[in-house]
């Protein structure tokens, strides 16, 4: 393909995310939305009206045999993710679908293995992987400000949007899992998880996250049934810590120059603790809107073969993660270890290329 041509989308999905995506795609300078395609009637209808410009379908059928259309984005409840995505690839379509990639790590697997005998991309929108304030966090990260990463805490709650599909941690969750493997390059050992059915519709909906990683730990909080809406992520290191708030209208990220310092005593065989009490910084970021990130970074790996930051590799591993975490709430919050050797051939390959799998410290393995 030559560069800066226009792509025409048809959208699936006019849910909660579809209002923000249509708009994100039609500030795209290179895409043109030509369907918009749902089976709620009222809501199409509502749309029709300020969008003549957009064909309205309630069957993606049409779509699909329209040669003219480059893409399709997924917008849709989660169970219909994997059948949609097999017949926009089987019609020579490039895809980009909201999380959770699918229901399970087979279909995503089927659909990644599909995408590549038809050449076609898949990309995946975790969305926060194109915020300015996590490229911010990875660029200090790789400058080694911070020392060695020693925890990462994240909390994820808010009250609803309540799925009828996937759970908690399959909806939200899965956000604080792509950031883990994009900011520590790195995956983990093991899981233990907890998670509480709180509605009786045998759909967790308070979960709680252990990951133990070779030489530290990382945990998620997250909720659909809290009255405040929280999205906040702690980075501890040896030598500096790092905040992100993303509630915050502005310096979402705080770096502090504060901790806890061992001491070695010369009169004691012990350490002795001192506190090491700097400044805080602000350090700046780029505010362009993430869901603008998108779907540029989309537009970018179709015309030009470029990588994005979640390819098909990149949620497969998100997806055999999620599938450990419900193994361990499954056991009533046994330890799994995961066995990475069972996410196939060709997926390890990459995490082993990529040298995302190391030895647990000897302080770990205890």
């Amino acid at each position: 393909m030559e560069g800066n041509r226009s792509l025409n989308v048809a959208l699936v999905g006019y849910g909660y995310w579809g209002p923000k995506l249509v708009r994100n795609i039609r500030d795209c300078a290179y895409f043109h939305l030509k369907y918009l395609i749902d089976q709620e009637e009222t809501v199409l209808r509502d749309f029709s009206f300020s969008n003549p410009d957009i064909t309205i379908l309630t069957d993606i059928q049409a779509a699909l045999e329209d040669e003219s259309i480059d893409a399709i984005i997924i917008a849709t409840p989660p169970k219909m993710h994997y059948e949609l995505a097999k017949k926009s690839l089987l019609a020579g379509k490039h895809i980009l679908v909201e999380k959770p990639f699918t229901t399970s790590f087979k279909e995503a697997s089927e659909i990644v293995a599909l995408a590549e005998k038809v050449s076609k991309k898949v990309m995946v929108d975790f969305t926060f992987l194109y915020n300015g304030t996590i490229q911010s966090i990875k660029e200090q990260i790789d400058k080694q400000t911070f020392g060695q990463i020693l925890y990462v805490d994240s909390v994820r709650i808010n009250l609803g949007i309540f799925q009828n599909d996937v759970n908690v941690v399959w909806d939200l969750a899965c956000h604080d899992l792509s950031i883990f493997n994009y900011l520590l390059e790195e995956l983990p050992l093991s899981v233990q998880a907890i998670g509480i059915d709180g509605l009786g519709n045998g759909l967790e909906n308070i979960a709680y996250v252990h990951l133990k990683y070779s030489e530290l730990f990382a945990q998620i909080n997250c909720s659909w049934s809290s009255p405040v809406k929280i999205r906040r992520m702690l980075l501890g290191g040896s030598k500096r810590a790092i905040l992100y708030n993303d509630i915050e209208p502005t310096d979402k990220i705080k770096v502090y120059d504060k901790g806890v310092v061992n001491q070695n005593s010369l009169e004691r065989e012990s350490l002795l603790q001192d506190y090491r009490m700097g400044e805080v910084y602000i350090p700046k970021y780029d505010t362009t809107e993430p869901l603008q990130n998108v779907v540029t970074t989309f537009y970018n790996t179709i015309i030009y073969n470029k990588k994005s930051k979640s390819e098909g590799e990149d949620a497969l591993l998100v997806m055999f993660m999620l599938e450990m975490i419900q193994k361990s709430i499954n056991l009533g919050g046994k330890e799994v270890k995961i066995e990475w050797e069972q996410v196939g051939q060709s997926l390890y390959s990459y995490i082993t290329s990529k040298g995302m799998l190391k030895e647990p410290s000897k302080a770990l393995k205890k």
